[in-house]
C-alpha cells in the first residue's frame, strides 16, 4: 500500500513539474515574441524618422536654391 501511494505522489509531482515547465516555456516564448515585435516596430519608427528627416532636408535644399 505504501509503495503505491509513493508512486502516485511521485507521478503527481512529475506531472506538476512538467506542467510548470511548459507554462514557463510558453511565457518565455511570449516574452521573446513581444520583444521582437517591439524591436521591429521601433525599427520602423526609426526608418520613418530618417525618411522624414531626409525629405525635410531635401525641401530645405530646394528652397535655398
Amino acid at each position: 500500500m505504501f509503495n503505491y501511494e509513493q508512486q502516485v505522489r511521485h507521478r503527481t509531482a512529475n506531472f506538476l513539474n512538467e506542467a510548470q515547465q511548459q507554462k514557463q516555456a510558453k511565457e518565455a516564448l511570449k516574452s521573446r515574441q513581444s520583444k521582437t515585435l517591439k524591436q521591429k516596430f521601433g525599427e520602423k519608427l526609426i526608418n520613418m524618422g530618417e525618411a522624414l528627416a531626409q525629405e525635410s532636408y531635401s525641401n530645405e535644399v530646394r528652397q535655398a536654391q
